[in-house]
């Protein structure tokens, strides 16, 4: 893990993320059999084989596939596939921060929803802590209990779920708290190097067993997936073609110019207000009052409520009929 630090550390630009626990793993496993040179080179090598822009799986699919790794029944856990589940739940936290992220540049941090999504993360946070913890813990004691009992295998495991001097993963899950934890399952190791797997036995039924673990993992899956299909409609654009608003609902509408051809030299969006349409052009008002008087009266309307038609005149269509900019109640 030296190297794998040493190098990332060199180059932070060129590898902005981080190994698969898989990968991790592969290489904890082989330190034993190679020299630190060998060690370098085969870093090397898994790094240039991996890809400069990893894609980002659909929160659905990596949820789906932590839920059916991680049931309920401890008999019917992947433990095998534990190290991939644990990438995916990183990488939906990660999605999920980026989102709220987006959001709130696209809102501001003063919106109410916005606001909500940031105390609702705070739960979210804590389950999170509780299955990631609960999920390592586990993994390793699925190991401690093959047989045979293999110390270079729970070791390599354990270098993998607990980097050394792993920094906060969350204001739940902070430094010290993870060295603890990981002191604590390398007494696990040395325990049953010594008296057998059976003293897992008290492990397995404290803190509600496996079932809090899996509940907890559960639990985050459906707020952290919630979470960020809100904050993505937080952040979606309003959609071209339409003038949306929380107090009114604005259609467009195309009209055609008159059958002689002729065109207004600006055409603006105006309210109907009973007067022939000719006054638009007899120079009485200029152009820029009649903006400022359209808008106006616009946002007089929207504050009301109610919900109105918007007539768009387009000087690049052709029609018999002449150039009308009117609102349509």
């Amino acid at each position: 893990m030296n190297w794998v630090l040493d190098h990332v550390f060199t180059y932070p630009t060129n590898y902005e993320f981080s190994l698969p626990l898989r990968t991790i793993y592969t290489l904890n496993s082989a330190t034993s059999h190679t020299s630190p040179a060998d060690f370098k080179i085969l870093l090397l090598e898994h790094i240039s084989n991996l890809p400069s822009q990893p894609c980002t799986l659909p929160p659905a699919f990596l949820s789906n596939f932590v839920r059916k790794t991680f049931p309920l029944e401890l008999e019917n856990v992947g433990f095998d596939q534990a190290l991939t589940a644990l990438d995916y739940i990183r990488d939906l936290e990660v999605r999920r921060q980026k989102e709220l992220e987006k959001a709130a540049r696209a809102r501001g941090e003063n919106d109410l929803k916005v606001q909500a999504l940031r105390t609702k993360s705070i739960k979210v946070e804590k389950f999170y802590a509780s299955a990631i913890a609960g999920i390592r813990r586990w993994t390793l004691i699925h190991e401690l209990s093959l047989e045979p009992f293999n110390k270079f295998n729970c070791i390599a495991i354990l270098n993998t779920l607990y980097p050394i001097e792993e920094p906060d993963i969350n204001s739940f899950l902070t430094a010290p708290i993870l060295a603890n934890q990981r002191h604590a399952l390398w007494r696990y190791i040395t325990g049953v190097e010594k008296n057998g797997a059976a003293i897992l036995e008290t492990v397995r039924s404290s803190a509600g067993g496996w079932s809090s673990v899996s509940e907890a993992a559960h639990a985050y899956l459906r707020l952290s997936v919630d979470m960020i299909q809100i904050a993505e409609e937080l952040a979606r654009p309003t959609s071209i073609g339409s003038i949306h608003s929380e107090a009114s609902s604005v259609d467009v509408e195309i009209l055609p110019v008159n059958k002689l051809g002729r065109r207004k030299k600006s055409g603006f969006l105006r309210r109907d207000t009973g007067h022939d349409s000719s006054d638009l052009g007899n120079g009485k008002t200029s152009t820029l009052e009649r903006i400022v008087r359209g808008l106006a009266r616009l946002g007089s309307s929207q504050q009301l409520g109610s919900s109105k038609k918007m007539v768009y005149y387009s000087d690049a269509a052709t029609s018999d009929e002449d150039i009308k900019m009117r609102y349509a109640r």
